[in-house]
């Protein structure tokens, strides 16, 4: 899952929503550092991770796109399902994805001051090119491929990875759309659950 995905199933809690978002950005910061709702949120991600990294259903679809993308399938699914994500918004949540990612943008701010220096620079750029909403239109998702393809090494292929979700969008948009539920159930019971094993910091 992608940034939209894991701010999503933080089920509106603005501190989970934060720990969401910079879990990826920590090197090696201890998670206690962050107040309690934000580690939540940061155990959270994790989950997502884990969960997701498992599931057979995502094994399958990270193959196919092994075959073509090699090591970056994992990178370009993730893309992929937050365009679906985008494109069903409103089949699982009830405020519009504009406004959802309106809300998070205003919100996050009053949080930068405990974002590592990648999370506030990312933060930056994903609010000057408003990243979480872009993701919904193909043409748009061509150009966020293009830019992971530019930072990655040179013929990793991911600029042609939209070509390819446009030829075999049937099998990626069932695939999301049978685990993305099960996710949100996962999710759910994470986030039910008060105690926090210490095995995951």
């Amino acid at each position: 899952m992608n940034y939209l995905a894991h701010i999503a199933l933080s089920r509106n809690n603005k501190e989970i929503e934060i720990g969401n978002f910079v879990a990826d950005h920590l090197k090696g910061m201890k998670v206690g550092l962050f107040p309690e709702t934000i580690q939540k949120g940061i155990f959270l991600h994790r989950k997502i991770d884990s969960f997701t990294d498992q599931h057979p259903i995502l094994s399958e679809a990270r193959k196919l796109l092994a075959v073509y993308f090699h090591k970056y399938s994992g990178v370009i699914l993730d893309v992929y399902f937050d365009h679906f994500l985008s494109k069903h918004w409103n089949d699982f949540y009830p405020n519009s994805l504009r406004d959802f990612t309106n809300d998070f943008y205003q919100s996050a701010k009053d949080y930068r001051h405990v974002f590592p220096d990648s999370a506030k620079k990312f933060y930056r750029f994903m609010v000057q090119n408003d990243v979480l909403f872009r993701y919904q239109n193909l043409q748009d998702l061509k150009k966020v491929m293009e830019g992971i393809s530019r930072r990655t090494y040179p013929n990793s292929g991911i600029e042609k990875s939209t070509a390819f979700l446009i030829e075999n969008f049937e099998y990626f948009e069932k695939s999301f759309l049978e685990f993305y539920p099960l996710l949100i159930t996962e999710c759910n019971d994470f986030l039910n659950n008060q105690e926090i094993s210490s095995k995951l910091v």
